[in-house]
């Protein structure tokens, strides 16, 4: 092995780290958007009367969760323990964009079945 590769490879690995790490906080921060466009289309639903008050309430804990596991992936991506980041980071973008989903769908509380 060559002088030039020895110190090649720390930058290439730097690089490698710095393109996952913008991955990981890019999909935190789209699925932070996801859940507020929901908050924000269930509280105009809840206005209108598009929703029942017990439709957005199970909206809201939906809502809440997600941001405790948004909050949880940080908090282990901070860490260093980017597998369980990862996984709360699924599982948050998965229950926001079936919620966001389901606000499309009526009628909700179908959609919504028997979620907290």
């Amino acid at each position: 092995m060559k002088l030039y590769d020895l110190i090649l490879l720390p930058v290439l690995l730097v690089f490698v780290s710095c393109a996952s790490s913008n991955a990981f906080l890019t999909s935190l921060h789209d699925t932070a958007l996801v859940n507020d466009a929901v908050v924000v289309t269930a509280t105009a639903a809840l206005q209108s009367g598009a929703i029942s008050s017990t439709e957005a309430t199970k909206i809201l804990a939906i809502t809440d969760g997600v941001n405790a596991l948004l909050t949880a992936a940080n908090a282990a991506y901070v860490a260093g323990n980017t597998a369980l980041a990862n996984t709360d980071l699924a599982s948050a973008s998965s229950q926001a964009t079936q919620t966001q989903a389901c606000l499309k769908t009526p009628p909700v509380s179908t959609c919504l079945g028997s979620s907290p």
